[in-house]
């Protein structure tokens, strides 16, 4: 049987609320540490040290898209801010 059409996915659904991107984030960490465990082995050495490159990773990641995302909120305020237009 198909599905209704007007009804939407659940994944879809899930995304519009916090508590589901907050879910959707917590399922994508714990399924990165169980590639980690997969990759490592049962060498404990080697988990700790492909984890601590992935957070490493994920900080300057995330200090870099937020760097990118507080310019282009600057810039778009200059833009839109009739005060910050200097007359000469």
């Amino acid at each position: 049987m198909p599905p209704e059409p007007d009804k939407e996915p659940l994944w879809s659904v899930l995304w519009t609320y916090s508590w589901g991107k907050a879910l959707y984030l917590l399922l994508g960490i714990l399924v990165l540490i169980g590639l980690d465990f997969l990759i490592a082995m049962n060498h404990y050495d080697r988990f700790f040290t492909v984890l601590g490159i992935e957070i490493i990773v994920a900080m300057i990641t995330g200090w870099i898209v937020f760097l990118f995302l507080d310019r282009r909120k600057q810039r778009n305020s200059n833009e839109t801010d009739p005060d910050s237009i200097e007359e000469d």
